[in-house]
Parts: C-alpha cells; structure tokens; sequence
C-alpha cells in the first residue's frame, strides 16, 4: 500500500509518499502533475490540497464556507474559494474576477488566482483520466493537522517567526511518524529552498500520513450543499480524525 500527500509548491507539485508501516517518507518535486503521478508505483489513496469538482452555472461549490466553520476563529482565513469552471482559464485576474461576478455575484481573491492554473491543471487531468476520481481526494492541510491533534488548530500559523509554526505541525505529525523530525531535516537538506518551501514540506507530509490512516480505518468529509460538480466529480475535503475510529471501536464493541 501506498499513500501520496500532494501540495503545490514554487517548482509546480510537492509529493510526499508512505506506505503502510510508515516506515519511510519520500518527495518528489515536479513542475507537471501527471508526471509526478509517475514517480510512485500506482497509490492507494491521495490526498491533494487543491479543488476537486469546480462550481459553475449550474452547481455552486460551497465546502469552504463549511471548511472556514471548522478552522475558526485561527485558521479559517487559509482556506479560498476557487474560481468557477468558466473563470479558472481566464487569462487575467481582472477577467477572472468579472467572469466569476457574472456567474455567482461574487469576485475571487488574488490568492485563489494565483493557484488557477494549477486547480485548471487537476480539474484536465481528473476529466481525462476518472480511474483516478477513486484514489484521489481532496484535502486542506490545517483540516488534517487540526483532526490529526484531537480536534485542536494548532496555534502558529505555519509561516511563524523562527519557524514555530513548523516544529509545531512536526510535533503533530510525530505521534504518527516517530521519525519525522529526522526525516524533515534531512528532506530540507535535499529540496531547495526556492522550489519547495518549509510549509509545502510538512503540507504534502501532513497529507500523506493522513491518506495512510485514512486509508486503512476510513476517511470523513466535510461537504457542501452540493457534493459532485455538474461534470459528476465529487466535491468535499476530506481527513482522517483518530477520536472517531476511537469511538466507533467502542461502540463496535458494545455491539
């Protein structure tokens, strides 16, 4: 079995993967996704922080209105909401925000510009390729760090001064990957610092972790009014939440 965590980064897509045992965890950084999907033997699962299933004329996407509900009063200002199906190949920020008014009433934020073209990039590839609608799904990174430390947002932002905000999402993922401290330096060490930053790191490791949990006791969701797009991809984030694979052994038990 293996996991991938994906991120965007400045070189195109960070990769993270790890097999059952955790044992090990390897990145790949890659300017073009289906060849990052060509690095790894064929996954299990993946967890990807961009937007699967896009909202346009017909099928509003709301999930981030539910996922801000989840990261407030810290963390919910992560979270943007992407640009409709019609805006997300537009060729300014200017015409993408008109095209978005047209279609919802509502602009789109600079930051949600900025990862377009890569959210234009996964919506292709899932289009062309729905073998994969089964392995991949969608997921935030503060959403798995807040599940993956029992229901707490971690109190740093990931950009902190001095890094706080980094050893504090490493102390995280250490209950869960007891070398990942380790693994993280020496992954620093490998990865340049203008392709790949400190956050893109711990991200797509975040994500993979979470997708091998996920994977072997069950996922949850967070949804929208509208789980699957008007071209049938499903829409939600997903994570993996220890203290409900906890409670639903118990109840099994009492069973």
């Amino acid at each position: 079995m293996i996991a991938l965590g994906v991120d965007s980064c400045r070189a195109g897509w960070c990769v993270a993967a790890i097999g059952r045992e955790g044992k090990k965890i390897d990145i790949k950084v890659t300017s073009n996704f289906r060849q990052a999907m060509r690095l790894f033997p064929p996954p299990d699962a993946i967890l990807i922080d961009i937007p699967l299933g896009l909202g346009d004329r017909l099928i509003s996407r709301d999930v981030e209105k539910e996922a801000r509900k989840v990261l407030a009063p810290l963390r919910h200002g992560s979270i943007f909401t992407p640009p409709v199906r019609e805006a997300v190949n537009a060729s300014t920020y200017t015409l993408a925000k008109e095209i978005n008014r047209a279609v919802t009433g509502k602009k789109i934020s600079i930051q949600s510009w900025n990862i377009s073209g890569k959210i234009a990039e996964i919506d292709e590839f899932i289009q062309n390729d729905r073998d994969v609608t089964g392995v991949m799904r969608e997921a935030h990174p503060e959403i798995c760090f807040k599940y993956l430390n029992r229901g707490m947002v971690p109190s740093y932002p990931k950009k902190a001064p001095n890094n706080h905000g980094i050893w504090q999402r490493l102390q995280i993922l250490a209950r869960y990957q007891r070398t990942i401290h380790s693994e993280y330096k020496t992954l620093r060490r490998r990865l340049p610092a203008a392709q790949v930053g400190n956050d893109d790191i711990v991200d797509a490791v975040c994500l993979a972790i979470a997708a091998r949990l996920g994977l072997q006791h069950g996922f949850c969701t967070i949804e929208g009014s509208h789980t699957t797009d008007s071209r049938g991809i499903k829409m939600g984030m997903h994570y993996f939440d220890p203290v409900t694979v906890v409670w639903q052994k118990r109840d099994e038990h009492a069973l």
